[in-house]
């Protein structure tokens, strides 16, 4: 393992992930972090190993640190000989090639049906947004915004090792980072992982439940619920994972719809975008009608950003890129060709 790190050593930055730092410790390693962008990258894949090795304290395990730094060290010099790719990882498959992998996965399963089964109902709060978005403040410090119809809990846990909560519904989170305590996300069944980042987490009938990560990095579990194996997927800023219903892991999506996040920051991201498609976006969200008078008008391609735009200004943008002509009637847009022989 490399510990040539400009004085910091990988030892220390493992006491830093694991809370562990003292105080003096913790600002020399904010220092080292802030001096370069390689000290940063190379901080952020110790970050994805640690998220990777699926540690999760519940109780009433007993982590032996020194074992757990072995494992960790050990794994660090394997990813420091592979091409750095995120990855599906199916515990069951290695399980008898990586242990360290399994026994996270075992202590995954054991605490979740201690905390939701046997162990008596713990204490929580609740968050609810019903007919407007909804944004508040959880007890740790991270800050949550609800979409329409959502139901957030958060769980308050004695012995206060990790952060949980329960979500049915949509919501933004912007954890507050805190290595010691991770913030485990229960949706729809699956369960996500993190230490302090910002992501987009939505359950839903179609899918089990979908997640686009904005910051930082995110780590989607699932467990089968024949077999027991657990699966997951380690999610880095800008990318989307899915647990749709039949699947058997997670799974990373390429693309992610113009408005995957519409509700939240009120912006709209247009690649090569047939205007068919974005005429059908807008008017889902600003309640009009738009028409055209040739089909042909639907097939052209739009790349723009948009950001909390006024409709009026949205669509004079797109009247003047393909210089079209807009006309307006109540609530209903026309788009008209400017060389049409009726115009």
């Amino acid at each position: 393992m490399n510990g040539n790190r400009e004085h910091i050593n990988d030892e220390l930055l493992v006491r830093y992930l694991l809370g562990e730092a003292s105080g003096q410790e913790i600002l020399d390693v904010e220092h080292w972090l802030k001096k370069s962008e390689h000290n940063k990258k190379y901080f952020d894949h110790l970050e994805s190993i640690w998220l990777e090795s699926g540690k999760l304290p519940f109780r009433p395990v007993d982590v032996d640190r020194s074992q757990s730094w072995t494992r960790l060290s050990t794994r660090i010099d394997a990813h420091e000989q592979q091409v750095s790719q995120p990855k599906t990882i199916s515990f069951r498959s290695r399980a008898f090639r990586i242990s360290a992998s399994v026994a996270a996965a075992i202590v995954f399963l054991v605490g979740i049906y201690q905390l939701f089964i046997i162990s008596p109902q713990p204490e929580t709060i609740k968050y609810a947004a019903t007919h407007s978005v909804v944004k508040d403040t959880l007890p740790d410090g991270s800050l949550i915004t609800l979409n329409k119809n959502t139901l957030l809990t958060y769980v308050l846990l004695k012995d206060e090792s990790q952060r949980m909560a329960r979500l049915n519904g949509e919501a933004f989170f912007d954890v507050r980072h805190n290595p010691k305590k991770p913030f485990i996300v229960e949706a729809g069944g699956a369960y996500l992982k993190v230490l302090g980042t910002s992501f987009n987490v939505k359950t839903s009938e179609k899918n089990l439940v979908e997640i686009v990560v904005t910051e930082g990095k995110v780590k989607l579990f699932m467990v089968d619920s024949l077999s027991n194996d657990t699966a997951s997927v380690l999610l880095k800023k800008g990318m989307k994972g899915q647990i749709a219903h039949g699947q058997k892991q997670p799974q990373i999506i390429d693309t992610k719809a113009p408005d995957e996040l519409f509700w939240f920051n009120r912006r709209l991201v247009f690649d090569e975008t047939r205007l068919e498609e974005v005429f059908l976006i807008l008017q889902k969200h600003y309640n009009i009608t738009i028409e055209t008078d040739d089909v042909k008008t639907g097939e052209l391609k739009l790349t723009t950003i948009f950001t909390n735009e006024p409709i009026d200004s949205l669509l004079k943008v797109i009247e003047t890129t393909f210089d079209l002509e807009l006309l307006k009637k109540d609530n209903t847009y026309i788009f008209k060709r400017k060389n049409d022989e009726n115009n």
